[in-house]
């Protein structure tokens, strides 16, 4: 086949019924900039048995290439799977669920070919519930913290990306990768369009709040060590005050105060700085186990099969 234009590679986890739709899009989006395209859709194991209905699309749309994983790895793993066979001069990364809705590729486009490298997506008016936009915006504020890097909760994954860019990011050898984050840090020339946020076509988010705490541990473990040194202030910080406190209570010793009434503060002193002590020593111990699991170089992926038009499978 000839090297398509655009590549669009979508994460697939419970949103079967969304993919048939998300092909008709993308095909009109692309005869809209008259470009050649591929979509490669990365069953991400899916409950809902999406790999039949993606190989069944392989066989009747030439474009769509379809990667089945051997396990559930997660949506950012599911994305480098796909981006490690994409072969467009630019890859557009959007999930399935066509709340990224494949309309807004002549906008990302356009800026891209006035010289933008990166265009990334924010979502304008989202159509969240206010306490998930809420917790979002609480949710990256802290993350963007602990990592050192603005993170905005109206941008994700959606974008247009060069090639360049993409073989930038595949170079990137870690388990952990998260995909806005490090796009962000990769630099180059970077954009931003605001577009409508849509509704979800079907299926439901499978982010809650026990696995964004996880995505953002991990995030912030494989990417800072900004807790390192927060625990190190926190330790420097009780050091300094115990030392003030225990000038203050030798003075007032030397001056007769004492008395032997004070196991309480003591006894609560100990337990502080031990509880201190032991989340200090927790937290280097998670920072080795992360060190520990890169040293191991085990894959973010494995494949167990991909269909394409050409294999017939």
């Amino acid at each position: 086949m000839l090297k398509p234009i655009i590549s669009f590679v979508s994460p697939v986890y419970k949103c079967r019924d969304c993919l048939e739709k998300l092909v008709l899009e993308i095909r009109k989006a692309c005869e809209t900039i008259d470009v050649d395209f591929e979509i490669i859709l990365v069953n991400d194991k899916c409950p809902e048995d999406s790999w039949e209905a993606i190989k069944e699309l392989t066989k009747s749309t030439p474009e769509v290439t379809g990667i089945n994983l051997s396990r559930n790895y997660g949506q950012h793993s599911a994305i480098e799977a796909g981006l490690s066979i994409v072969r467009g001069q630019w890859v557009v990364v959007l999930d399935c669920d066509l709340q990224d809705h494949p309309s807004a590729l002549p906008a990302m486009w356009e800026k891209a070919m006035e010289g933008a490298e990166v265009v990334l997506v924010k979502r304008d008016a989202r159509t969240d519930s206010w306490l998930r936009r809420a917790f979002s915006k609480t949710y990256y504020a802290v993350l963007s913290y602990l990592t050192g890097q603005k993170i905005d909760a109206d941008i994700a994954n959606f974008g247009l990306y060069q090639e360049k860019v993409i073989a930038a990011y595949n170079s990137w050898s870690e388990e952990q990768k998260y995909f806005p984050v490090m796009i962000q840090w990769l630099g180059f020339k970077q954009t931003t369009i605001s577009v409508k946020h849509n509704e979800r076509h079907a299926g439901k988010s499978s982010y809650n709040l026990k696995t964004l705490l996880k995505l953002g541990t991990n995030v912030v473990l494989s990417f800072s060590d900004r807790p390192l040194w927060i625990m190190s202030m926190i330790g420097g910080l009780i050091a300094a005050l115990s030392f003030f406190f225990g000038g203050i209570y030798l003075i007032w010793a030397l001056l007769g105060g004492s008395d032997v009434q004070g196991w309480p503060s003591i006894v609560i002193s100990i337990w502080f700085l031990g509880g201190a002590n032991i989340a200090a020593a927790g937290l280097i111990g998670i920072y080795l186990g992360r060190v520990l699991r890169e040293a191991k170089e085990r894959p973010s992926f494995v494949i167990s099969e991909i269909a394409s038009h050409q294999t017939g499978k």
